[in-house]
């Protein structure tokens, strides 16, 4: 039997889940545990429902849809993403994953097909971590390596904690631990994603076949000078907290590009300069680092490097430095057998397939701890990822969507993983 996806409800799907957390600035701002957050995902559930799945949320904020198989001690294939965005991100970024990985799932259900194992639909939440900087929560809760103090720990630019925003949505956050998995829980994970960058395009493929995720190091770097006159202050006697952030930011450019590895990437995404007077020489810069590359080893020295380049630029401009260290990813290599299904899935339809390394952080990462996973790319156009402009064409989207319901029967029959 051809098993097909229906095209227009997948288009459908993802305009849908867009109604909901519309900035007014532009884009989407979709934050975890927000109302409007709230609202997509019991519209997701409603799908989910729609195609044929038992529907939970989890300790953490997980939804979770299940689709019973043939043998009910066997261990569930699943797929999913998030729904959660980025401060003005696009409508594509995770969303598709999640619409696609329902679609899969709902034309095996309405084909009345009873698959051998389970089928599960994971709505990771808090992929991106935006509002309480704590991504790939969802991911970590179910693998159990959620902190107890993170949930105090952690706030929002508004001073609420995660654990008052869990319990605003009737969460308990004293019972995240009890989201953790059986480790035995999945055969296998697969989760489809847009590429957020331009390979796909630039090669004339239609999808990723991801052998790896590259890991990322998170860094919150405090400097401390001196806030001065700007007039009556001579350039010689200054201690300008974020003239050494400049030194430093360049200086972690220089690392990552030329003395580390040709996957090593160093990012400054977030800067706040104190007092933030036009006639006043900056006395306080707060900023981020965000260092990645698919060798751990590597990303590690990248970091001490730009450490010790920091305390350098500090040290000469006289400028107090604190280092403060978010977390570690480590980087994954996923399941060849699964990589190799979807080669094998493509050359079966006539898709063009590239095989390749996702340099952005999935929640497959951590599912990859667990149990085979695998990823599926869908293009990018122009590479625009976590922006108002970033797109899929629609058509690539409904391609990615049945090869990962090809994939997903395979798996679901018994065959790799």
């Amino acid at each position: 039997m051809a098993l097909k996806v229906d095209p227009d409800r997948i288009r459908r799907n993802v305009e849908d889940v867009a109604r909901f957390g519309r900035d007014p600035a532009g884009g989407w701002s979709r934050f975890v545990f927000t109302e409007e957050e709230r609202k997509a995902c019991d519209f997701v559930a409603r799908l989910l429902r729609e195609a044929g799945m038992t529907v939970r949320t989890d300790p953490a904020g997980n939804l979770v849809g299940r689709l019973e198989g043939l043998d009910p001690e066997a261990p569930a294939v699943a797929s999913g993403s998030h729904i959660d965005t980025v401060a003005r991100g696009g409508m594509f970024d995770g969303v598709s994953g999640t619409v696609a990985a329902i679609e899969a799932v709902r034309v095996i259900h309405e084909n009345h097909i009873r698959t051998r194992h389970p089928l599960e639909v994971i709505v990771f939440a808090n992929e991106e971590g935006a509002r309480f900087s704590n991504a790939l929560w969802g991911s970590r809760a179910l693998l159990g390596l959620i902190q107890s103090e993170e949930t105090v720990r952690c706030k929002d630019r508004d001073g609420i904690t995660l654990a008052d925003a869990m319990r605003a949505c009737g969460l308990d956050p004293d019972r995240v631990g009890e989201a953790k998995i059986d480790p035995n829980r999945y055969r296998a994970f697969i989760e489809l994603h847009p590429e957020q960058s331009r390979l796909l395009e630039s090669q004339g493929a239609v999808i990723g076949a991801v052998e790896g995720i590259a890991g990322a190091a998170w860094i919150k770097v405090r400097l401390k000078g001196r806030a001065d006159h700007a007039g009556a202050t001579p350039m010689k006697l200054r201690r300008d907290a974020l003239s050494a952030a400049a030194e430093i930011v360049l200086g972690a450019e220089r690392i990552a590009r030329d003395e580390c590895g040709p996957r090593t990437v160093a990012t400054v995404g977030q800067m706040t300069v104190q007092p933030g007077g036009i006639n006043i020489v900056p006395g306080e810069v707060e900023m981020s680092l965000d260092i990645r590359d698919l060798d751990a080893a590597t990303r590690d020295r990248a970091c001490e490097a730009i450490r010790t380049w920091a305390a350098k630029v500090c040290e000469g401009r006289g400028v107090q430095m604190e280092w403060e260290e978010l977390g570690r990813v480590m980087p994954v290599r996923l399941a060849e057998e699964i990589v190799s299904l979807v080669e094998e899935t493509c050359r079966e339809r006539g898709i063009p397939c590239l095989r390749m390394v996702s340099g952005a952080g999935h929640d497959a990462q951590l599912m990859a701890l667990v149990c085979p996973t695998g990823m599926i790319f869908v293009p990018s156009v122009g590479g625009v990822s976590h922006s108002p402009e970033e797109n899929t064409q629609w058509k690539d989207l409904a391609m990615g969507a049945q090869v990962l319901l090809d994939v997903l029967w395979k798996l679901s029959q018994g065959g790799a993983g």
